[in-house]
């Protein structure tokens, strides 16, 4: 399969993922968007990690927040915020790399008086 294929393959994907996710199919919208996800695209990762979230699949929903946030999703990296729990330094290094300090600065000076 060529590139031009197999990229109309992600987006076609992606776009079926996307349509079961506002219908909140999350299930559905799991199998199509892993399809494009695994192939790099950011935003099925993005919104993957927010199906699983909904789902109550705390663990799979950081594990593709975070590909999506490592590759500058902004929103995923925000969400990674509020999803990691409060004492964790990475919640706090997210909400700061998606320029969220106001609540970065108050997420810090929680975990310093958790020290």
């Amino acid at each position: 399969m060529d590139n031009e294929n197999q990229s109309q393959e992600v987006n076609n994907a992606f776009k079926k993922g996307i349509q079961a996710f506002k219908e909140r199919l999350y299930y559905i919208a799991i199998d199509w968007l892993l399809k494009a996800a695994e192939a790099g695209h950011t935003e099925a990762q993005y919104y993957l990690g927010m199906c699983y979230y909904y789902k109550s699949n705390k663990d799979d929903a950081i594990k593709w927040l975070r590909m999506a946030a490592k590759a500058g999703h902004t929103q995923a990296q925000r969400e990674l915020g509020h999803i990691l729990p409060y004492n964790d330094y990475e919640a706090y290094q997210w909400l700061k790399a998606c320029g969220d300090t106001q609540e970065a600065d108050h997420l810090m000076e929680l975990h310093q008086m958790m020290l």
